[in-house]
């Protein structure tokens, strides 16, 4: 099915784009989507293989030569850990290279064998374990639901959502601006200019169809099943890549998961909480795919498997723009290590033609922008994106030694490829040059999507078997299994204890009792009530919560500003961005603006509305005195809307 949901998707994605050259109404579009999408899954379903039965990596005691290898590499990587969470500076760059020189080891001792036959150990069928899928099915619906129940304002849902809403709306695709105008702005620079992602549109197009509102198919379709999708993707990818027990590996991948949410920038964070996203879903979900995908069709060569592998190309772009670069750089380094290994390499750059082909029409049509946010280097992103303490220690290991307890054969290669690419992107340097030459700003600490970290992590339960293995002639299946659950629950103990949840209110985030949209529904209250005040053509200036959810539920009725970090972004005439900060600044109460400001800004900006809650004595009086009189509350929000006076100079 997660198979059938990909090619989906990249259909709708290259008829989005379509629908936008030739300006179409979603409605046609979505049906094209829909009798393709079932012509699809007919074919597929006529065409469908058994595939062979997977195999594992044997126990035999490994060769010297592996053996030595083995060890030095991982006592380099225990050196890294160990200068890696000595913090920034000199000691990180330490650890780097030593993390490096680790991962060099693995590279050499794959070149050294590639010609090798028989340099990996004998292979047997791995059996299928009915009860494996039954636990994976049950523990995607259990996230499923708890991302329906979750509430965590996210602040780019203003523009993501916001897309969604007026193509829900107004049954069309937008060209221009709909967040700070009635598409009279061009796109916002950085966030959507020559927009290359299809999500919203299809979020938008569905709830069109359906008659239901864009919030509803956001928050509480899309996110949980992304939210299972991403958990069953996971698991394909262990099951693809684990030695013997995929079924560990993908308990403890799962355990980081939930407790990686110390931060606002790691993969925890990137998970259940903000599913309904276009890029939370890339690196949740379709970054596992496309390296299981491609291990898939390095073994056993299939077309079928070279389809989805450009299907992921396709969808990586329909997702986020940061696909047109973290593909071709997945792809790069998955070709590069399986051409000098001597397996199977061609299909491996497949994902990389349709993000290489959109990202230079883009870098062509659209300005670079940067939404606002400081440029982040590999030393000073690590610990937020990686976790902090033993979090960071375990996915940098797993990230250094996963290869050599990966299965053997291709996917040994392709994890080491995964490992290398993530070492080239946190190389010192590397993440400026990016920056500057892409004007990816802010979002250049993205490229550390490029591997699937969490799968790393899980592969770490495999280390009894490599270090028995390492010991001994005789493998014992028992015993193996024995010391892999015990330190398997010895790692999730830890992860548990020095991890946050992600149910965690450190991390803002609410459990109810029921489905709900991601925000907190006071606000989502009062800005329904002045929609349907139908205040006029001007926007509307109340708090930075109402003005957001604004944003969330029309876009008849626009806000002063939704989104402060894109406001600088805006093409529009310098003295109107002017005027929504001095009446952001108005509202926030920090610095109050002078009354002539003040009232030259709501002129400017022909502010239809303005509702505070009663508390703001000072903004009301500001206003009244630029003319604005008491009008009906909305939702015990205090209102003012422009009187007789307002337009005339303040006596």
């Amino acid at each position: 099915m997660i198979s059938l949901a990909v090619l989906s998707f990249a259909i709708w994605t290259l008829l989005y784009q379509i629908a936008q050259l030739l300006r179409l109404p979603t409605d046609p579009v979505v049906a094209a989507w829909l009798v393709l999408s079932v012509a699809v899954a007919v074919a597929a379903g006529r065409l469908r293989y058994r595939a062979p039965a997977a195999t594992v990596a044997g126990p035999a005691c490994p060769g010297r030569g592996e053996r030595t290898c083995w060890w030095i590499a991982a006592l380099l990587a225990l050196m890294s850990v160990g200068l890696v969470l000595g913090g920034a500076g000199a000691m990180w760059l330490a650890g780097w290279a030593v993390g490096a020189a680790s991962l060099g080891v693995t590279a050499g001792y794959l070149l050294w064998s590639r010609r090798r036959r028989g340099h990996s150990e004998p292979s047997e069928h791995l059996p299928a374990r009915w009860w494996s899928s039954v636990l994976v099915a049950v523990t995607a619906l259990g996230c499923g639901w708890l991302s329906l129940v979750a509430l965590r304002p996210d602040g780019d849902d203003a523009y993501y959502v916001n897309r969604a809403v007026f193509i829900a709306t107004h049954g069309r695709i937008p060209l221009r601006d709909t967040l700070y105008s009635h598409e009279v702005f061009p796109p916002i620079a950085g966030a959507g200019a020559a927009p290359v992602q299809s999500v919203e549109a299809l979020q938008g197009a569905l709830a069109h169809v359906a008659g239901l509102q864009a919030g509803t198919v956001v928050y509480l379709v899309w996110a949980p099943l992304a939210t299972f999708a991403a958990v069953w993707a996971l698991w394909r990818l262990l099951r693809t890549w684990s030695a013997r027990w995929p079924e560990l590996a993908w308990v403890l991948a799962m355990v980081y998961l939930l407790f990686d949410a110390g931060g606002g920038y790691g993969f925890g964070a990137f998970f259940l909480t903000r599913m309904w996203q276009g890029k939370v879903t890339f690196v949740a979900v379709l970054v596992p795919l496309i390296y299981h995908y491609i291990t898939r069709w390095a073994q056993h060569g299939r077309r079928s498997d070279a389809v989805l592998i450009v299907a992921c190309g396709v969808c990586a772009v329909g997702l986020t723009s940061s696909g047109t670069f973290i593909a071709p750089l997945i792809a790069v380094a998955v070709t590069v290590s399986l051409a000098l290994t001597g397996h199977r390499w061609w299909a491996a750059l497949l994902p990389a033609c349709y993000p290489v082909v959109t990202g230079g029409v883009l870098a062509i049509v659209s300005p670079p922008g940067n939404p606002g946010g400081a440029f982040l280097s590999g030393a000073k992103i690590f610990a937020p994106m990686f976790g902090y303490g033993f979090l960071q220690c375990i996915a940098w290991a797993g990230i250094l030694l996963g290869a050599w307890l990966a299965r053997g054969g291709a996917a040994r290669v392709v994890v080491t490829a995964a490992a290398a690419a993530m070492v080239v992107v946190l190389a010192p340097g590397f993440a400026a040059v990016f920056s500057n030459a892409t004007g990816a700003g802010a979002v250049a600490w993205r490229l550390l999507w490029v591997a699937p970290v969490p799968a790393m992590v899980g592969l770490l339960v495999a280390l009894p078997t490599r270090w028995l293995s390492g010991r001994s002639g005789h493998f014992s299946t028992r015993r193996t299994a024995i010391w892999s659950v015990a330190l398997t629950a010895a790692l999730c103990v830890a992860v548990a204890a020095a991890g946050v949840p992600l149910w965690s209110s450190t991390r803002h985030v609410v459990l109810e009792d029921h489905p709900t949209w991601k925000y907190p529904v006071r606000s989502l209250d009062q800005a329904r009530a002045i929609v349907a005040r139908k205040p006029g053509p001007g926007p509307v200036l109340s708090t930075l919560g109402v003005m957001r959810a604004l944003a969330l539920t029309s876009t008849d009725v626009l806000a002063v500003d939704p989104r402060p970090s894109y406001v600088g972004l805006l093409d529009e005439p310098a003295d109107d961005t002017r005027a929504r900060r001095v009446l952001v600044d108005l509202v926030n109460g920090e610095r109050v603006p002078r009354d002539a400001a003040v009232s030259e800004a709501l002129q400017r900006l022909d502010v239809s509305l303005v509702c505070l809650p009663r508390s703001q004595h000072v903004a009301f009086r500001a206003v009244e005195r630029a003319g604005y009189r008491a009008t009906s509350p909305a939702r015990g929000l205090a209102c003012r809307e422009p009187g007789d006076t307002v337009g005339r100079a303040l006596p």
